[in-house]
């Protein structure tokens, strides 16, 4: 028994390497199984590029891994390393250490993170892939909106609660788990929205909505950061917290919505930082082309 604690433990602080063939090679958060997540799902570059490489290659990202991913990024033995816009999503109510640039520089070949608070001549600053998705060219609807995150670890046990008074107060309810096809009808009659999800908030804004946006981490904040709007607009409450959710909730209500001056030109910008950033792989052996048709065919 005790021989095969101390394997376990050797595993846990020695993980197998996974030894990855020639080509490109993907790792995010998927958005699927016990709690599906349609912003994770989206924020990988595989949707919108075809990439081809000679040599073994991994893009980690999008999404949020705290130390822009380099303990999981080191698991795959690869000839080159990609982090595509990660964030980090450090609790507000919780002590943190600072990055470990020097970890990032060493794993990857090239690093680029979505947070303006850690992005530094090294590590580059990149919006998420996910503004290449048409969502964001969706036409600002008419009705007030609510979308909150599914997973009860974020948004609590009373998330039914929630949706179910702000429905009767007239809110076109959703989740960040709700089928794609039903999401975007949904976001497409949205004026004006109130959510807990990172990625439904970024396309808010890029597609000229406005924004109600309650928060429990770091990457809220910079979020914010992104598009130079204070993180003061960030409602706080603990993470997993059912009760504080919905006192957040009450309390952004009474805020002014955030919304920005030009959508469409903020857009362009992280749309070209993007394609720029796909051609810059090059240099380290990673041809990509851009899709034409960024339909991105969803299973989330």
């Amino acid at each position: 028994r005790q021989g095969l604690m101390i394997r376990k433990l050797f595993r846990l602080a020695f993980p197998r390497r996974v030894r990855l063939p020639s080509g490109v090679h993907f790792h995010h958060h998927s958005g699927t199984g016990r709690v599906p997540n349609l912003g994770d799902f989206l924020c990988t570059p595989k949707h919108y590029f075809v990439f081809e490489s000679d040599r073994p290659a991994l893009i980690l990202g999008g999404g949020a891994f705290n130390g822009l991913g380099t303990q999981t990024a080191s698991t795959f033995k690869a000839s080159v390393r990609v982090c595509w816009a990660v964030g980090q999503s450090l609790r507000f109510d919780q002590h943190h250490a600072p990055l470990d640039r020097s970890s990032v520089n060493r794993v990857y070949a090239i690093a680029t993170t979505r947070d303006p608070s850690i992005a530094d001549g090294k590590i580059g600053l990149l919006p998420c892939v996910s503004v290449l998705h048409p969502i964001v060219d969706m036409p600002v609807g008419d009705r007030r909106g609510m979308i909150l995150n599914f997973n009860p670890d974020v948004s609590g046990d009373v998330l039914d609660q929630v949706l179910a008074k702000y429905r009767d107060d007239g809110f076109l309810v959703s989740t960040n788990a709700t089928p794609a096809d039903e999401f975007f009808a949904n976001f497409r009659q949205i004026a004006e929205l109130t959510t807990n999800s990172y990625h439904a908030a970024y396309w808010g804004l890029l597609s000229g909505r406005r924004v109600r946006l309650v928060g429990y981490s770091s990457k809220f904040v910079d979020l914010l950061a992104l598009f130079g709007i204070a993180g003061e607009h960030v409602e706080p409450y603990a993470r997993g917290s059912g009760e504080a959710l919905k006192q957040a909730v009450l309390a952004v209500a009474a805020k002014e919505p955030i919304s920005l001056a030009s959508a469409e030109d903020c857009k362009d910008r992280f749309r070209s930082m993007n394609l720029e950033f796909a051609r810059s792989l090059e240099a380290v052996g990673i041809r990509a082309r851009a899709v034409e048709n960024r339909a991105v065919e969803t299973a989330a």
